[in-house]
């Protein structure tokens, strides 16, 4: 147990700072460790990465074709390759920054605090449907019964 001197003994209102500062460092760490992902889906930054790698395996299979065709050396092919694996980190971070919508190219939206995250109960309700909606599509094809608890 602390021993705080008369003087240096934190009143209420300090305790209550500290509780609220600790809280909102808590939900700062919280989204980096739970909910990075969510906000990646939220943000479709796996559509990009996704676009980008088919497109780019595309540049790279046309220009493997086109460039002996038209004597380029190896090393333009290799700066083709180059320049696409840079361009992929670049492509992640407009696809986290920008939103393509019918109305064009705009600024994602930032999630209000807290709606990022799912609850424990939330996320043990949804596990435990899933295994169940699982079972009952996966058993008629196996051949087996399944029994619900």
């Amino acid at each position: 147990m602390l021993a705080f001197e008369p003087a240096a003994r934190p009143g209420a209102h300090d305790l209550l700072k500290a509780l609220k500062d600790l809280r909102r460092n808590l939900e700062f760490e919280s989204f980096f460790m739970n909910g990075f992902f969510d906000e990646v889906k939220r943000r479709k930054v796996y559509r990009v990465a996704a676009a980008y790698i088919i497109a780019a395996a595309g540049v790279i299979q046309l220009a493997s074709a086109a460039f002996p065709a038209w004597d380029l050396p190896n090393s333009a092919l290799r700066l083709v390759i180059v320049l696409l694996l840079i361009g992929f980190p670049l492509a992640l971070v407009l696809g986290w920054i920008f939103d393509v919508t019918p109305q064009g190219i705009r600024a994602t939206p930032t999630a209000a605090l807290g709606t990022h995250r799912r609850s424990n109960a939330d996320h043990a309700c949804r596990s435990r449907c899933d295994h169940f909606r699982c079972r009952r599509v996966l058993s008629p094809a196996s051949g087996f019964r399944a029994q619900g608890r």
